[in-house]
């Protein structure tokens, strides 16, 4: 997200917080995207603008899950994920 005073980029705590929920659903249960989007909805997450997370808005995501899963996942559940996708 834009950092206060719109000079640079900052993390989002919350979009950190998806990002890590999706990657566990990817690593460890081997779901679908449906199936990613219907739990993150279950747990109250929502997507950008407040709405609620479809198939094709978890799949979206992917570009920013693989540019985020080195710094949340160990090195063991990356490999094997960059392998899955």
């Amino acid at each position: 997200r834009v950092a206060t005073g719109a000079l640079t980029l900052e993390e989002d705590p919350q979009e950190r917080t998806i990002l890590t929920a999706m990657l566990d659903l990817i690593v460890k249960d081997d779901v679908r995207f449906s199936a990613i989007a219907q739990e993150l909805n279950r747990r109250g997450y929502r997507a950008r603008g407040g709405i609620p997370w479809t198939q094709s808005a978890v799949f979206e995501m992917l570009p920013r899950l693989v540019e985020a899963a080195p710094t949340i996942l160990s090195r063991e559940q990356w490999e094997a994920l960059k392998q899955r996708l």
